[in-house]
């Protein structure tokens, strides 16, 4: 299990004592370990929250409980997505063809956000 307040694998990398392979390879045993344990509690909060849901349902969909919080069920939403290449396909193929007063009105729709990088994981197939 891993000890965030005594010297760990980290710690001694950012130290120099071990290479980034050695370091990479017991990280990583580290957070399979962690997964491990964690994955028969999430099965048990995922059967834990159905229950509720079904509680909060027979209440009306709305319950409080005190010390805890209120409860709710929330109504399906949809969200929708626009694919991003096929409409900038469809903008400069409006410009192309003379509508450059509508491609830039499309063009003007869109909206971007920076998002901070992060890591990706991806397990081997056991």
């Amino acid at each position: 299990m891993v000890d965030l307040n005594t010297p760990n694998i980290y710690q001694r990398w950012q130290d120099g004592e071990l290479t980034d392979a050695e370091a990479l390879e017991l990280l990583c045993r580290q957070l399979t370990s962690l997964q491990d344990r964690l994955e028969p509690l999430q099965f048990v909060e995922k059967q834990l929250r159905a229950w509720i849901s079904e509680v909060v349902d027979r209440e009306g969909g709305k319950a409080e409980v005190s010390g805890f919080g209120r409860l709710q069920i929330t109504g399906a939403g949809v969200t929708t997505t626009y694919d991003r290449r096929r409409l900038d396909n469809l903008v400069a193929r409006l410009a192309a063809e003379g509508q450059a007063e509508l491609a830039q009105e499309i063009a003007a729709c869109r909206k971007e956000s920076a998002r901070s990088g992060g890591l990706r994981i991806i397990r081997e197939k056991e």
